[in-house]
């Protein structure tokens, strides 16, 4: 098993976790805080033919972007 290393959570434990789980718990938090910042916008009349990957390209110049949906 890898090196395990201290993860502290704010109170009075700390788990204890593996590399791998430190790097998924920072991402996590990482995402949290975008997502505290983020803003959603809904678009309408739409084209028949658009698709997510349409879409995605259409406003990837926002560059923090983390979804888009098309029903």
């Amino acid at each position: 098993m890898g090196r395990r290393q201290n993860f502290h959570y704010g109170n009075d434990w700390n788990r204890v976790l593996s590399k791998k789980e430190i790097q998924n718990e920072k991402r996590f938090q990482a995402r949290e805080a975008r997502l505290r910042n983020t803003t959603s916008f809904y678009v309408f009349n739409l084209p028949a033919g658009c698709t997510r990957d349409k879409l995605w390209r259409a406003f990837d110049h926002f560059k923090n972007m983390e979804d888009v949906f098309v029903p």
